[in-house]
Formats: structure tokens, sequence, C-alpha cells
């Protein structure tokens, strides 16, 4: 039976292997539309015993919207076993930036994935304007960046991303320590 569950930035699935034996690979495959499948992963099993064995795959790359996710077990004769359809709607559109999570505590995550490897400022102001970080970074890594809120005190702030020859992108956050 396929699972899963959605996390802030992928959809985790997991299916029980039963025994193993004679299966030579699982093609983990997805959809946007529950109809056309194209391949997501191959999986090669990791047991040869008896005992059911856990799988997981992890889809960084989700479509924007409903995903359709079916494993199929090919054994060694070629014979072919699908699983059940699991779907998913995974709402984060990774064509935008965006931050999480919101309100937040200890720490603030800031996805920048339209400015991978462009230079830019990143500013956070408070609620009365004032500047509480000011940064410039030669070039923006294909990673998110996080920011430590300990010396934040509660309230609502606005972060600021500019990139040179794009609309400057602005979003507010809340900082709520318990």
């Amino acid at each position: 039976m396929l699972n899963g569950d959605v996390e802030p930035l992928k959809i985790k699935l997991n299916w029980l292997g039963n025994g193993n034996c004679d299966v030579e690979k699982f093609l983990v495959e997805r959809s946007a539309d529950g109809f056309q499948y194209t391949l997501a992963a191959d999986v090669l099993p990791y047991s040869s015993g008896q005992l059911p064995t856990l799988y997981e795959f992890e889809d960084k790359t989700p479509y924007y919207g409903q995903n359709y996710y079916r494993v199929r077990a090919v054994m060694e004769d070629g014979t072919e076993y699908v699983s059940a359809v699991f779907d998913a709607e995974f709402n984060v559109d990774f064509e935008q930036v965006f931050i999480y999570p919101n309100p937040a505590s200890s720490a603030l995550i800031l996805h920048v994935f339209p400015f991978n490897g462009l230079p830019a400022r990143i500013f956070i102001a408070d609620a009365t304007g004032r500047l509480v970080y000011d940064e410039f970074s030669e070039v923006l890594e294909n990673e998110p960046i996080k920011f430590d809120l300990a010396n934040y005190s509660s309230g609502v702030y606005t972060i600021y991303l500019r990139v040179d020859g794009y609309r400057e992108q602005v979003q507010r956050f809340v900082v709520a320590h318990h």
C-alpha cells in the first residue's frame, strides 16, 4: 500500500515491499492529471529476506497543485504489479519567493529559487521601519536561507529581497515567541 505526507518542501512517499525476493526494482511514477505518468525514481530493493521492508521516496520537485503517485514493482521475470494511486495537493510554487513558517518563533526560512546564482540584497525591517537585518550576497545559493529569530522581539516584520533587474520581493511575517 502506497502512503505519503505533504511536507513544507516535498512530498514523502512510503510503501511496504512484501519480502522483495523476486523484485528487480520499484518504479515510482508521478502524474499531474492522474492519467499520464512519468518516472520520478527508480528504487532498488534492499532486502532479500522474507520480511516486509519499508521503502521511502522524497519528491523534492512536486508539481504545483495536485500530484498523483503510484509504484510499479517490476519482478525479475518481467511481471509488473502497480500499486493503488496516492494523491496529494502541493501548494508551494517553486517559481516564487516564499517564507515559512509564518508565524515563526525560533527561525524563518526564505526560499529564493527563482534568483539562484544572482547577486541580491536581503533586509528585514520591524513594524516601525527600523532595519534589523541587512546583507548583500554576491551569489544566492540553491539553498534556503535561515534566519535565527532568537534576538527578535515578538511582532510583525517585513523581509525585502532586491535583485537587480527584477521587481522587489516583499513579504510580512510574524515573530511569536512562546
